[in-house]
C-alpha cells in the first residue's frame, strides 16, 4: 500500500472540512513524512507557522510556504516540500503562540526572536531543548501567562541504525 502524499491528505482533509462540516471554523497544519532510513522528509503546509530547520552545523532557516488553511477555500491547491535531513539536524514545529508571545511592552516574539532562541539553545538536545526553548519564553513575557497556546514538536535526526536502550 502506498501513502497518500501530504498535499492530497491536506487537500481531501480540505474538501471534508468544506462539505461534510457545519462549521465555519477553519484550521493549519503541517503534516509531514519522514523517511527513518533515509533522512527524506515531506511536508505540506496549510496556514501553519513555518517550521525551522536547525542543521547539524547550527545553520538554521525556515521552511516551506505558507499556503491555505485547512477548511478556508474551496479546491485550494496544497504544495509539498522535500527536505534532506542529516545526521545531527532537527526540525521544529511550533504553534503560532510562540512566535506570537508578547512582552510586558507588547512586543512580540516573532520571528527572529524564536531564531534568537533556537541558536542560544544550539547545543541542548531533545527534552532539555524544549524545556530551555519554554523557559527561555517565558522569560520573554517577564512570567506573564501566554495569551495563545504554546506547543511545539522536535524531530532530531540521528543514526536510524544506533540501537536504543
Amino acid at each position: 500500500m502506498i501513502a497518500r502524499s501530504p498535499c492530497d491528505v491536506a487537500a481531501q482533509l480540505n474538501d471534508v472540512v468544506l462539505t461534510e462540516m457545519n462549521t465555519d471554523q477553519y484550521l493549519t497544519l503541517l503534516l509531514g513524512h519522514l523517511d527513518l532510513q533515509t533522512g527524506r522528509m515531506v511536508m505540506t503546509q496549510a496556514g501553519h507557522p513555518f517550521p525551522v530547520l536547525q542543521r547539524a552545523n547550527g545553520d538554521i532557516k525556515f521552511l516551506g510556504n505558507g499556503g491555505f488553511p485547512i477548511g478556508l477555500i474551496e479546491d485550494a491547491a496544497f504544495d509539498q516540500f522535500d527536505l534532506m535531513l542529516e545526521l545531527g539536524d532537527r526540525v521544529l514545529i511550533l504553534s503560532d503562540g510562540i512566535m506570537e508571545c508578547v512582552d510586558p511592552a507588547g512586543n512580540m516574539l516573532r520571528d527572529e526572536g524564536l531564531l534568537d532562541l533556537v541558536r542560544e539553545n544550539k547545543s541542548l538536545r531533545g527534552n532539555d531543548f524544549l524545556e530551555a526553548l519554554i523557559w527561555n519564553l517565558n522569560g520573554f513575557a517577564c512570567d506573564q501567562e501566554f495569551p495563545d497556546d504554546v506547543s511545539a514538536i522536535l524531530i532530531e535526526y540521528e543514526d536510524p541504525n544506533r540501537e536504543t536502550a
